[in-house]
């Protein structure tokens, strides 16, 4: 099934990438690189949304850190059907439930409880 833990090994997957050549690395994949970084042209640190770094005036590389969790997530989709005997429109309520990078938790307490999603998420 589909959100059921499971071990993810990254580091045995991981790629070089060369220096000079972007192209070459690859979306979504771990990659490690070994180059020489240079100062010249390098515009001064900014932190962005806030006047607190105002007095810094560092400039130098460093890294964009974005981390994410694969996470299970749950999609509720809400259609009618129309009875046959009666010919009264029934609300039918269906939820799917896939592995997701997320950069935010997601609450799963707040799954739906039918015991049909329960045993969707296993």
């Amino acid at each position: 099934t589909v959100c059921a833990p499971s071990a993810i090994f990254l580091a045995a997957d991981v790629q070089q990438v060369g220096c000079n050549d972007t192209t070459s690395i690859p979306n979504g994949r771990l990659v490690y690189l070994s180059c020489d970084l240079r100062k010249d042209g390098l515009q001064p640190l900014v932190v962005p949304g806030t006047t607190d770094f105002t007095g810094v005036n560092h400039v130098g590389v460093g890294l964009r850190v974005r981390s994410e969790m694969l996470l299970c997530v749950e999609e509720e989709r809400r259609s009618t059907h129309k009875d046959t005997g009666t010919g009264n429109k029934v609300p039918i309520k269906s939820f799917t439930y896939t592995k997701q990078w997320r950069e935010a938790p997601i609450d799963s307490s707040n799954f739906s409880k039918l015991p049909a999603a329960q045993e969707e998420r296993r």
